[in-house]
């Protein structure tokens, strides 16, 4: 054996070095100790332990300088630098200075505008801006009113389609729509007029007389002329009594209404003296003449058709009463409360 080999035997007998003995710190041995991870490196528990004591040991001696009692450490986020009470009020300061700044200028502004006003009866209205008398009429209509006038001519419609097929719904509904605002204007119910045009021209718009009476009410030329100078409508002319069945609804409207006014209020004798004129009825009412039975026929019917619309009405008057007032053109409004 030689002394290489004895060595050699002799080195494998010893016992192996253990790796966790602590030993001479080197920078190169440091460096390969702080490389490795932390559940290989030894644990010193009491080092550890002394380590975290002294570490807040020093955080009470910080916070005991800063005026912090011992044993109160809030676990809290820490409270920031500015505090927030100067900040609230800072907003608070900003919101109230510009309300203010706009409430004076809305009181200026109203105050600079020139009051424009308008009389309705007693009663003075002003307002800021200029608005007719009309337009607050118009907004001051209710929902269900404006529900009950779309039902009434919604009504009117569907009563001239069905008695007419040969007129369009297009045709019916603004026919019904000029009975029922040209009625209205003259204080009168639109189911009379309606029921008297059905009488007079069964709602033809074109419909001739062999008396030269024109249009849905059936109205002479004179006649047409005599009543608008009595109720200042704008004359047009014979021919508009056939072109414009708007026009010849409103002044045959206003002379059954001056028929009315001229018998007290007599809805049948006017319409007698619709049908064969006034002057013939003042002589029969003095004796002079007799009452001819058509005439009193036509003045019944008439009245019995208007009676039989409003019980007609009032069985699906409830359909009506939600019913969407879009229906209507916006011009309609305007027209009911305007003075012509």
């Amino acid at each position: 054996m030689t002394a290489r080999t004895f060595q050699n035997n002799v080195a494998r007998n010893l016992p192996q070095p253990d790796v966790s003995a602590p030993r001479i710190m080197t920078r190169r041995n440091f460096r390969q100790y702080s490389n490795k991870s932390r559940t290989q490196r030894p644990v010193n528990v009491k080092r550890s332990v002394l380590s975290w004591k002294g570490h807040i040991r020093r955080k009470l001696v910080r916070l005991r300088k800063k005026g912090a009692e011992i044993g109160t450490i809030s676990r809290t986020a820490p409270t920031p630098r500015f505090s927030r009470t100067p900040v609230f009020s800072f907003f608070f300061i900003v919101i109230s200075t510009a309300s203010a700044v706009g409430l004076l200028g809305i009181v200026v502004g109203t105050v600079s505008q020139p009051e424009s006003s308008f009389h309705r009866g007693e009663s003075e209205v002003y307002i800021g801006h200029r608005i007719s008398p009309f337009e607050l009429q118009l907004k001051k209509l209710s929902r269900q009113t404006k529900a009950e006038v779309a039902g009434q001519i919604h009504f009117i419609k569907q009563y001239i389609d069905n008695f007419s097929k040969r007129i369009d719904q297009a045709t019916a509904k603004s026919l019904a729509i000029d009975i029922y605002v040209e009625s209205r204007k003259t204080g009168l119910d639109p189911f009379l007029v309606t029921s008297l045009i059905q009488t007079e021209s069964a709602f033809k718009q074109w419909a001739r007389s062999n008396r030269s009476a024109y249009g849905l009410m059936q109205v002479q030329p004179a006649t047409g002329k005599y009543t608008a100078q009595l109720s200042e409508i704008s004359w047009k002319g014979g021919h508009s009594l056939l072109n414009d069945p708007k026009f010849n609804v409103r002044i045959g409207s206003a002379y059954l209404k001056y028929l009315i006014t001229r018998f007290n209020g007599d809805v049948q004798k006017a319409l007698m003296a619709y049908n064969w004129g006034p002057t013939n009825l003042d002589l029969a009412l003095s004796g002079k003449k007799k009452i001819p039975s058509a005439v009193k026929h036509y003045a019944n019917s008439i009245l019995n058709r208007q009676t039989k619309f409003h019980l007609n009405f009032r069985q699906v008057k409830e359909q009506y009463q939600y019913m969407n007032v879009s229906y209507l053109p916006d011009s309609l409004w305007m027209d009911l409360v305007s003075p012509s």
